[in-house]
């Protein structure tokens, strides 16, 4: 279950990091709803990357520790 909410997670991140890196400064951007001002912008791309390597991060130790309770059996 973990695992599943995980991959979710990476998933909605990433495509908000891909539409955050074309939609940069755009005026007409869905993130002017809540940061008016378009030098913000890189500030958001930046929390949803550190977002991304985090989840990235756990899931790698994850699939380490899967991989060394099997190779314990």
């Amino acid at each position: 279950m973990r695992r599943k909410i995980i991959v979710i997670s990476m998933i909605i991140l990433l495509i908000a990091l891909f539409y955050m890196i074309f939609n940069m400064g755009s005026e007409t951007g869905l993130q002017r709803s809540f940061i008016s001002d378009p030098s913000k912008d890189i500030w958001l791309l930046l929390a949803i990357g550190l977002g991304v390597f985090s989840l990235n991060l756990l899931m790698m130790r994850d699939a380490e520790e899967r991989k060394d309770n099997n190779d314990k059996r």
